[in-house]
């Protein structure tokens, strides 16, 4: 496995460390949005083990001065593809680790989920240095998919069938259950079923009717986007596109369909909304900044193009040819419309960050231009910060172990130079990362960077 030998090698070059000690460190505490001044964190091994006020007396431990600087819980991007990126000669988790980006959902995976799972065991046994993964295995479908990634996709034609893929994912060591566009109410309904029976989520990437798929018992939705189709007076074209088999060009698609849906009907969304929080469905923003992204950050941002091999940077200039084709106003606004997704927040629908990481976004660095939008849109830095932090955890019902800087919960941490409650572009001023218990200094994040650049180099 290629995998191995790539992620292998940081290990022997950059500084180990059985124990840390974070010295006068500022306490972000993401739950109740304020910082905890003047803290003592000691890790050992891959746990924090003790936070105080007062010194702690350790022998051995490697200390880290935090006087001034704050330290905030791992992010995650819940939303996606590393595995497919890493197989395209794509450094992602060496700059999601340079990003403090420490876990990781993955999306489909590019070659055998068995070789996904071992991955994820290796990161956890802190055999490979990457963030930590949780997996869903294969995405559930209801219809025959094509494009490259039809390893990574279960088609289920049943309701038998569905439940029998969702035990067999879930014994495997699936975190989380995806399913794509189920057309089938009787089927989504067996997936979610079975899913909570055994203690799982289920997200979909619905293009289609989302008061039925909620009402059907599912979790989370992605790709945020659909949000706004979903809701429009028009939503019916986007149902009966969905139900059907049509398929349009990107360039139909978004100048004639999205066009010609109209205006948000204010009644259904509420409709919408009360029944997403009566059935605790959250949301994962996907797509949400997609086009205003790639121009903002990656087509504007050129220092980012040092980390891009050549598979990225094809990919990047295809879009940039497609965009100059799109007329909607939609894709040529300036920054994306974050009004619903404000609105879902305010009616206390849960909001996790994702940016559907694909050849189009730079790892690591995708998630924080998400935070910028969400902040951008109405959210306050703090609320911003839990969409990357606690949220996570709590979806995957894994809050003991992540998502907060608590005594006994896992070692994944970042310290910054800046306060992120004050500005969330602070999370991007990052001086150490903690991943799994392993201490990464600036020289140590900085060599990742330098082996991302080597990497991609002519590739």
């Amino acid at each position: 496995m290629k995998f191995f030998i790539l992620f292998l090698l940081p290990l022997q070059s950059l500084s180990q460390q059985a124990s840390i000690l974070f010295k006068n460190v500022n306490v972000v505490d993401v739950q109740k949005g304020k910082v905890i001044p003047n803290q003592n964190v000691f890790v050992e091994g891959n746990r924090i083990k003790k936070i105080s006020s007062k010194s702690i007396a350790v022998n051995g431990a490697m200390v880290v001065n935090g006087s001034g600087k704050y330290l905030i819980p791992g992010l995650c991007d819940f939303n996606a593809s590393v595995l497919h990126c890493e197989n395209e000669g794509v450094p992602a988790f060496k700059l999601m680790l340079a990003n403090g980006v420490t876990s990781v959902r993955d999306l489909l995976p590019p070659n055998s989920p068995e070789e996904a799972f071992e991955i994820k065991k290796q990161i956890a046994a802190g055999k490979i240095l990457a963030p930590r993964l949780f997996l869903s295995g294969k995405t559930l479908v209801d219809r025959k998919r094509t494009g490259g990634f039809e390893k990574g996709y279960a088609f289920v034609k049943t309701a038998d069938e569905a439940t029998a893929i969702v035990d067999s994912l879930i014994n495997e060591g699936a975190d989380v259950i995806d399913a794509r566009n189920i057309r089938s109410d009787t089927i989504l309904k067996a997936i979610t079923k079975r899913a909570h029976q055994k203690g799982r989520k289920v997200m979909e990437r619905m293009g289609g009717n989302w008061m039925k798929a909620s009402n059907s018992g599912l979790d989370a939705f992605t790709h945020l986007s659909d949000l706004w189709r979903n809701t429009t007076t028009g939503r019916q074209k986007i149902f009966q596109n969905f139900e059907g088999d049509s398929i349009v060009s990107t360039q139909d698609f978004y100048n004639r369909v999205l066009p010609s849906l109209g205006g948000v009907d204010t009644n259904y969304f509420q409709a919408l909304m009360h029944t997403l929080t009566l059935n605790n469905t959250w949301l994962c923003t996907g797509t949400t900044s997609y086009f205003q992204s790639i121009r903002r950050f990656e087509h504007g941002d050129t220092l980012r193009n040092v980390y891009r091999n050549k598979w990225q940077k094809d990919v990047l200039a295809d879009d940039l040819k497609t965009q100059s084709t799109l007329t909607s106003e939609i894709v040529n606004s300036e920054k994306p419309d974050m009004s619903q997704l404000y609105m879902a927040h305010k009616a206390h629908i849960p909001i996790i960050a994702g940016t559907q990481l694909s050849g189009l976004l730079t790892s690591g660095m995708s998630l924080h231009d998400m935070l910028f939008w969400l902040v951008d849109g109405g959210l306050t830095p703090a609320e911003a910060l839990r969409t990357a932090t606690i949220n996570p955890a709590l979806f995957l019902n894994n809050q003991k172990n992540i998502g907060t800087i608590e005594a006994g919960k896992l070692a994944d941490l970042v310290l910054l130079d800046a306060n992120p409650l004050t500005d969330i572009n602070n999370s991007r001023k990052i001086n150490a990362v903690v991943a799994n218990g392993k201490l990464l200094t600036r020289n140590d994040l900085d060599e990742l960077l330098k082996q991302s650049k080597e990497q991609v180099l002519n590739k």
